[in-house]
C-alpha cells in the first residue's frame, strides 16, 4: 500500500470518526453551546489565542538568539501559522517539519540543521512545561482537597501524577538508552525518518550546549514559557465558564494538557476524536453529574474554533511569507551526512562522541600553560576531523592520524600528515621539535610494547620543559564502553579497536620507562572517573 493511499484512508477514517462523535454529542448541543459563548466569547478566544502566538514568537526568537542566530519576528510568527495549520490536517507533528523549512526558506543565514535545532529545543521545553503545569495543577488539587461531584479520593490524584511522571521518565530513558534500537526500527519503516531523527538528536545535543551557555536567554525563555502555556489553557476554561458549567479550573487545565499530549501521537489528523475524548473523559471522572456528551461537546467546540482560527492564520501566513509548498524537502539526510562526514571527531558514529571529545579537549586545555601556546603542538591521533587542533591556539599545529590526508589548513595554521602509529612507530619529526604533544583517547589503541616505543619517541620530540598529555578511558569502564558502543552512544568502530585499557599505575610506569621523572608527572580522573589523564614534563 503506497503512502498516498494510506493518507487517503487515514483522512476518510478520521472524517467517519468525527461524524460518529458529532452524532453522539448531538449537533444541536454544539450549536446551543456556541450560542451561549456568543460573539464576545469568540472575540475573547481570538484575543487570547493571538496573544499565545505572539508570546510563542517572542520566546522562539529568544531561543534562536541564544544559539547566536538572528531570525525576524515576522518569519517566526508566520511559521507558526503554516506549521500549526499542517498539524491540524495531518497526524503527529508533521507541521513542525514544515516550520523548519519555512524558516530556512525565509532566512538565508539559517541552515536546515540550525532551524531544526531551534524548533527541537522549543519542543523539549514545551514537554517539560506540560509536565510541570500538570504537576502544579495536581498539587493544588491535592492541597485544596478538590473532589468535584465524584467520590474519588486523594490517592487518585497522586496516582495520576505518578503515572504522568513515570511515563515521561520511561519515554526519556527509552529515547536515550534504546536510541540505536529505535533508529534501526525507524529505518526499516522509513530511512528518511531515521535520518531525520538521528540528525535531530545530533544537532539538538550540539545546540543545547550552545543554548545553555547563554544563561540570561535561558532564564528569559523559561520565564516566558509558563505564562504562555497557562494562557493557552485558558481558552477551554473560558468556554466551560461561559456555557455555565462550574468545573474546577485545575481539572480543566489538566484536561487541556492531556488534549495537547494526545494530539502529538500520530493516530488521527490533528488528534481529532482521540484528543477530545481523552480530555472530556478526565473531566467526567471528576464531574459525573454533568452528562458526558455535554462535556465532550464543549471540548469539541474548543477544537473546532481553534482549528478554524489556525487554518485562517495558516493561509494568511503562507501568503505573507510567500511560502513555497512545492519546495518542501523533508529529506534532510544529505545535509546530515554532509555535516557528519565533515565534523565527525572519530571514525564511525556515536551520538555523544563529539561531547566526549570536547571534555577531553577541555581537560587538555587546562593542563597547557599560556607560554606553551606560543610554540608548537603535535596531536597524535588527531582524528579525521582535527577538532582539538581546530579549537586550540598555538603558533604551529601538527596532527597525525591514519584516517587523514597530507594537507595544510591555512586558516587554522594546521599541518596534517597521514600516519599509522600502530604500524610505524618511528614518528617522522625531529628531536626537541614540540612544546606540547597530546594523545587524546589514543593510547588504548596500542599494545604495551607499541605504547612504550611511542612514549619514548614523544620524550625525544619534546623540547626542554615540554609536556606530554594523555587521556584514556579508565580500565574499569570497559563494560560501560561496550554497552555505549552497542547503543551508538560512542563509536562502535573506535571501541572495537581498543587493545588495552591501562590502569593509572601502568601509565605511570610507561612514562617513567620513557625517561619522565616521577616529580614531573601529574595524573587524575575526569568524567565521573570514567576517564583518566596523565601529564609528563620533560
Amino acid at each position: 500500500m503506497n503512502s498516498k493511499v494510506k493518507r487517503i484512508l487515514a483522512g476518510l477514517s478520521t472524517i467517519i470518526l468525527i461524524i460518529i462523535m458529532v452524532i453522539f454529542v448531538d449537533i444541536n448541543t454544539i450549536i446551543n453551546e456556541l450560542h451561549k459563548i456568543s460573539f464576545y466569547g469568540l472575540f475573547f478566544f481570538i484575543l487570547i489565542y493571538t496573544g499565545v502566538f505572539v508570546m510563542r514568537t517572542i520566546r522562539l526568537k529568544l531561543i534562536f538568539q541564544a544559539l547566536n542566530l538572528n531570525v525576524s519576528y515576522l518569519t517566526l510568527y508566520g511559521s507558526y501559522g503554516i506549521g500549526w495549520g499542517i498539524n491540524e490536517l495531518t497526524p503527529g507533528k508533521i507541521g513542525d517539519l514544515v516550520r523548519i523549512e519555512a524558516i530556512r526558506q525565509k532566512e538565508s543565514n539559517i541552515s536546515l540543521s540550525k532551524s531544526l535545532c531551534g524548533i527541537g529545543i522549543e519542543r523539549v521545553i514545551d514537554l517539560l512545561l506540560l509536565f510541570s503545569i500538570t504537576c502544579i495543577a495536581l498539587i493544588f488539587m491535592y492541597l485544596l482537597n478538590i473532589q468535584g461531584t465524584s467520590s474519588l479520593n486523594l490517592s487518585f490524584y497522586v496516582g495520576i501524577c505518578g503515572i504522568l511522571l513515570l511515563g515521561g521518565t520511561l519515554i526519556l530513558i527509552i529515547l536515550f538508552i534504546k536510541t540505536d534500537w529505535i533508529l534501526n526500527g525507524l529505518g526499516k519503516i522509513s530511512p528518511k525518518l531515521q535520518y531525520l531523527i538521528e540528525g535531530f538528536l545530533r544537532n539538538f545535543l550540539e545546540g543545547i550546549n550552545d543554548f545553555r551557555k547563554n544563561k540570561k536567554k535561558v532564564i528569559e525563555v523559561f520565564l516566558l514559557s509558563m505564562p504562555t502555556w497557562m494562557l493557552e489553557t485558558l481558552t477551554l476554561v473560558s468556554f466551560f465558564y461561559l456555557t455555565g458549567y462550574s468545573v474546577n479550573i485545575f481539572i480543566i487545565i489538566v484536561a487541556q494538557v492531556i488534549v495537547f499530549f494526545t494530539k502529538t501521537f500520530p493516530i488521527t489528523p490533528g488528534g481529532w476524536v482521540i484528543s477530545e475524548n481523552a480530555g472530556a473523559l478526565l473531566i467526567f471522572l471528576f464531574f459525573p453529574s454533568i452528562e458526558y456528551q455535554y462535556i465532550l461537546g464543549i471540548v469539541v467546540l474548543d477544537h473546532v474554533i481553534r482549528t478554524g482560527y489556525i487554518l485562517i492564520f495558516g493561509i494568511i501566513s503562507s501568503l505573507l511569507l510567500n511560502f513555497k509548498f512545492k519546495s518542501i524537502d523533508l529529506d534532510y539526510s544529505k545535509e546530515i551526512h554532509k555535516k557528519r562526514n565533515l565534523e565527525n571527531v572519530t571514525r564511525g558514529y556515536g551520538l555523544l562522541e563529539k561531547f566526549f571529545s570536547i571534555q577531553r579537549m577541555k581537560k587538555a586545555q587546562k593542563l597547557i600553560k599560556k607560554h606553551d601556546k606560543k610554540g608548537k603542538i603535535l596531536d597524535i591521533g588527531c582524528g579525521i576531523y582535527p577538532y582539538f587542533l581546530m579549537n586550540t591556539k598555538f603558533e604551529s599545529k601538527f596532527g597525525i592520524d591514519q584516517g587523514i590526508e597530507n594537507k595544510t589548513i591555512k586558516k587554522n595554521n594546521i599541518f596534517l600528515k597521514n600516519y599509522n602509529i600502530c604500524k610505524e612507530l618511528d614518528i617522522p619529526f625531529e628531536k626537541e621539535s614540540f612544546d606540547v604533544i597530546t594523545m587524546l583517547a589514543v593510547i588504548e589503541h596500542l599494545d604495551k610494547n607499541q605504547a612504550s616505543e611511542i612514549l619514548k619517541k614523544c620524550y625525544l620530540m619534546l623540547k626542554k620543559d615540554g609536556i606530554l598529555i594523555i587521556t584514556t578511558p579508565a580500565h574499569w569502564s570497559e563494560i560501560i564502553l561496550k554497552i555505549f558502543a552497542k547503543l551508538h552512544v560512542v563509536s562502535p568502530e573506535e571501541i572495537s579497536e581498543h587493545k588495552i585499557l591501562f590502569s593509572m599505575k601502568e601509565l605511570n610506569s610507561l612514562l617513567l620507562n620513557s625517561n619522565f621523572k616521577l616529580s614531573n608527572i601529574q595524573k587524575g580522573y575526569f568524567e565521573f572517573f570514567l576517564n583518566m589523564w596523565i601529564c609528563g614534563k620533560k
